[in-house]
């Protein structure tokens, strides 16, 4: 009696099916295991890779690929494609870029900024600084917000602080010096 295995092996569970998700939404790989007709000990082999190297601003796809074969050289599949859509550059909430002032009023409020799109997870660095005029008595300061997501993608933001001197005003007097 010769048998003959021409049957693959069969998963057990049920298979992943292909989805698009958010960034923070991708799921764990599934652990599949196989049965085979012929062979007791069939087991299953996993392969991930990813487009863009995971860069939720540009968006990507993960490709999971489940493979199991038998002693007879019987093979079976199953692919899961995972699509993340681009969540763009990231952005912050409105505030005003540029104000001007005179000296002597007060300095506006550092303003609370929310960070949007990219990969999410930022790392901000806040930094403030004067910047002197050598020509007048002007100055500026610069407030500046680096942003970092987890997938290393940076942006900046600025607000200029414009502290104008008021005009100078010329008063003239004449003055009249009589002699005693």
């Amino acid at each position: 009696i010769t048998i003959e295995d021409t049957n693959a092996p069969t998963f057990v569970e049920a298979l992943p099916q292909d989805m698009t998700v958010t960034c923070d939404e991708v799921p764990d790989a599934a652990i599949l295991t196989a049965l085979d007709n012929c062979d007791p000990n069939v087991t299953v082999t996993f392969e991930e890779t990813s487009t863009n190297e995971g860069n939720c601003s540009m968006g990507y796809t993960i490709t999971r690929v489940w493979m199991s074969n038998d002693c007879a050289g019987n093979n079976v599949s199953h692919t899961q494609v995972i699509t993340i859509p681009a969540t763009g550059p990231i952005t912050s909430s409105a505030y005003e870029e540029e104000v001007t002032i005179m000296c002597g009023d007060p300095i506006p409020e550092v303003p609370a900024l929310e960070f949007m799109g990219g990969c999410g997870d930022f790392d901000v660095v806040f930094t403030e600084e004067a910047q002197f005029s050598e020509e007048s008595d002007d100055y500026m300061i610069v407030r500046t917000w680096n942003v970092t997501d987890v997938c290393g993608n940076m942006a900046t933001f600025e607000q200029l602080i414009f502290v104008m001197q008021p005009e100078k005003e010329y008063v003239s007097i004449d003055i009249c010096v009589e002699d005693m």
